[in-house]
């Protein structure tokens, strides 16, 4: 992780990390299932998300995951994955086209929740889940932990969401 890039209570943090994609070939998802936790790889349900000391899973749709796990060299974290995962799944490594930011403290909820579409009530959206949304018209992955919010977005947009971002959670809020 960086430096911040906001305020004391908020901060956003760019992960360096790399992102890899798996999708289970038709028929095969009870294998890359078995296959992963075999290996101490859980892939999560639809709409949840585990974490481990180094990576962290995500399924935001039906037979998919997105895996995010240290930076590596060029595919080498997808490579780790496919050889975990076995002939079951398609490994793609995504490092390149995404990027990561960390909300990490107080009031992320509060002031994601006129952008998203998502209920944020902490009472709804709790760690151990993921989702897919738009925030600033931008299509990301949102995981909620314990210390805030993981935000995955294409890379393309991630300078734009990151201004914004910054902007939203520099505002005064009463």
């Amino acid at each position: 992780m960086s430096a911040p890039e906001t305020s004391a209570s908020l901060r956003i943090e760019r992960s360096t990390g790399d992102v890899v994609e798996v999708s289970a070939r038709r028929g095969r998802v009870r294998d890359v299932d078995y296959a992963g936790r075999a290996r101490d790889l859980n892939l999560p349900a639809l709409g949840s998300a585990t974490w481990s000391d180094t990576y962290v899973a995500a399924s935001t749709r039906p037979d998919r995951w997105w895996i995010i796990g240290p930076e590596r060299a060029p595919a080498e974290t997808a490579a780790r994955i496919a050889g975990l995962l076995g002939t079951g799944a398609i490994v793609v490594d995504q490092s390149s086209g995404f990027e990561t930011l960390d909300l990490v403290g107080a009031g992320w909820r509060e002031r994601l929740a006129r952008s998203c579409r998502l209920d944020l009530d902490p009472a709804v959206f709790v760690p151990g889940q993921a989702a897919a949304t738009t925030i600033a018209q931008v299509n990301v992955i949102l995981i909620p932990h314990p210390s805030g919010l993981l935000v995955l977005i294409p890379a393309t947009y991630a300078q734009h969401l990151r201004d914004w971002l910054t902007h939203l959670c520099g505002e005064s809020h009463s």
